[in-house]
């Protein structure tokens, strides 16, 4: 996990039903759109 030393703002723009969409499948396995993020930029 980042430290918050280490953690650094993005910002981006995605449509609004893609944006719900995500965050209900990334509920349903566990997390939330955040940690999904990072597994994926990892």
């Amino acid at each position: 996990m980042l430290s918050m030393s280490n953690a650094m703002n993005m910002s981006f723009r995605v449509d609004k039903n893609l944006k719900k969409q995500a965050d209900e499948l990334f509920k349903n396995l566990g997390m939330n759109t955040s940690v999904a993020i990072n597994m994926f930029l990892t």
